[in-house]
């Protein structure tokens, strides 16, 4: 039986990387009767129970207070106060959960590292431990570039050299490379030698009797529309009020629009909907029936500023939900344009048209449902990502250069 672990720098924050995690776990039972025992995973605070999975949200809270109050004072712009919050955020969580694989006592044949900062500490001080090492890529292109999207003050600084050289020993040195898209492929193959790369798009576990009923798309005349991500400036709820607000007086009547989740621009979007009067717009928070959220809703939007492959877009898909979207990271090669939904830039504008044209022709919700539903099972089901996973870990364990 090989034996695999994972290993993520912060399980109890709620991100994509977990909710693959997570996934990958949930279907322990089906890596068993392909040959792999999966062990862990390991974060920050230990072995993870991937059963309470993301009750525990006190780390990222207290983060998020520490952040807010070092804005107010003014300093958030400042070379130490950046280096102390990046380290706090990306490098210490990414050592300790290391060290918590270390000192657990588990003995895997490959750790798979969701980080490349994990895989680089563990590289750098744990060079003769036996484990075959995979990093997984999570991001479109620069795997490092979110440690930098806001900090300014450490670009061309030594910080900035330092974890850019620790991320391409770590891809150069490890065993092997997993990419969720193609441009993060090309990424990997133009910057890094790599020794062997798979390219595995995120999946979620298929569920009977969910796909939405075509019928249902036109039941009224009221367009239903759902977004499900962090309340943050990347994700782009910003652009879906703004067109909204563009519609006329008539089609507001005939749109809904609902965001599940919770972040740091919560206020400013409440706010925002308050100051263009718009009585259609809804903030659900953090939700445990997403499914049926999504199940309910007429289209699901994303204007995603920076993505990779959202799980929230491949759980739309899985409802048979039409997608509207931004072409960014691995959206491009999930949603076909004109076939399962539409791709578009974070425009307000080109988004209140698309809106105005559903609102007034619903039945073309039913086509674009029925191939998202298909993309979903061909591409981005659990049964199939798994089974790419399962023939990429043996291979790394057969090829002795790995």
């Amino acid at each position: 039986m090989l034996k695999v672990a994972m290993v993520v720098p912060d399980f109890r924050q709620i991100q994509g990387i977990n909710a693959l995690v997570m996934q990958l776990y949930s279907e322990h039972n089906l890596f068993l009767s392909l040959g792999i025992e999966l062990i862990g995973p390991f974060d920050c605070y230990g072995l993870v129970d991937v059963c309470v999975g993301w009750s525990d949200k006190t780390s990222g809270s207290r983060f998020r207070k520490l952040l807010s109050m070092i804005k107010k004072t003014g300093l958030y712009t400042a070379f130490p106060i950046q280096s102390l919050l990046l380290y706090l955020k990306h490098v210490l969580p990414a050592k300790q959960a290391v060290d918590s694989y270390i000192t657990s006592g588990c003995q895997a044949d490959i750790l798979v590292f969701h980080d490349c900062l994990c895989a680089a500490y563990y590289l750098e001080q744990y060079p003769d431990r036996p484990e075959k090492t995979v990093i997984v890529s999570h991001a479109s292109g620069d795997p490092c570039a979110q440690l930098f999207s806001n900090r300014k003050a450490l670009l061309g600084t030594f910080v900035e050299t330092y974890l850019r050289r620790s991320a391409r020993e770590a891809f150069e040195c490890s065993g092997g490379c997993i990419v969720l898209c193609e441009r993060a492929k090309e990424y990997v193959n133009k910057n890094y030698h790599v020794k062997r790369m798979a390219l595995i798009p995120n999946g979620v576990k298929d569920i009977a009797g969910i796909m939405k009923e075509a019928s249902s798309f036109v039941t009224d005349d009221l367009l239903k529309v759902i977004c499900v991500a962090s309340l943050i400036e990347i994700k782009g709820q910003d652009v879906v009020i703004d067109a909204v607000s563009k519609l006329t007086d008539i089609e507001k009547e005939m749109i809904q629009v609902s965001f599940v989740g919770q972040g740091e621009r919560e206020y400013y979007l409440k706010k925002r909907v308050q100051q263009l009067g718009l009585n259609n717009v809804f903030f659900l928070g953090e939700r445990n029936d997403v499914n049926s959220l999504l199940n309910e809703a007429d289209l699901f939007v994303l204007m995603t500023r920076y993505d990779n492959c959202p799980m929230s877009i491949v759980e739309a898909m899985r409802v048979g939900l039409p997608i509207i979207s931004t072409p960014v990271g691995a959206i491009t090669e999930m949603i076909e344009d004109g076939s399962n939904g539409y791709i578009i830039a974070p425009d307000a504008l080109q988004l209140k048209g698309i809106f105005s044209n559903l609102i007034h022709n619903k039945t073309q919700l039913i086509e674009l449902s029925a191939n998202s539903r298909i993309k979903f099972i061909q591409e981005y089901s659990s049964s199939r990502m798994i089974s790419r996973y399962v023939e990429y870990v043996n291979l790394i364990m057969n090829d002795t250069n790995a």
